[in-house]
């Protein structure tokens, strides 16, 4: 994967970075409707497989290479520490959802994810003014 970042930069980093961050958020919209369906046939369920929640350290493995090649790149501390943070916070909202640490909606999962694509949008705008 590591090549893959070096080919073009910021630029990768920042398209799979926001590929990455937008299926994160579509996994986490649809994980409730997709259980809800499944609710009656599976009645003494009451969390998501372990294959499904799977998924959140799969995106999140690929999240953090993607900020971390788009922040070596970023013109901007701003970016920088946005990517990261937005990246830390997701990871804290996930662990608090994940292990019931404390009651947690799972609406503020959006919001981080929301975050990281906004920076690496941002990110690829600046980028490509830099010419990069």
């Amino acid at each position: 994967m590591k090549g893959l970042f070096k080919i073009r930069g910021a630029s990768t980093a920042d398209y799979v970075g926001i590929t990455s961050s937008g299926l994160c958020l579509i996994h986490c919209i649809a994980t409730p409707f997709i259980f809800v369906a499944t609710a009656s046939a599976h009645a003494e369920m009451s969390d998501s497989p372990w294959w499904w929640r799977g998924f959140d350290l799969f995106f999140l493995l690929i999240s953090f290479t993607a900020v971390y090649h788009a922040s070596r790149h970023a013109h901007s501390t701003f970016v920088k520490v946005g990517l990261y943070t937005s990246f830390v916070l997701l990871c804290i909202v996930i662990a608090i959802h994940s292990f019931h640490v404390v009651h947690l909606d799972h609406a503020w999962v959006y919001l981080p994810a929301a975050l990281l694509i906004g920076f690496h949008v941002l990110n690829r705008v600046q980028c490509g003014i830099a010419g990069h």
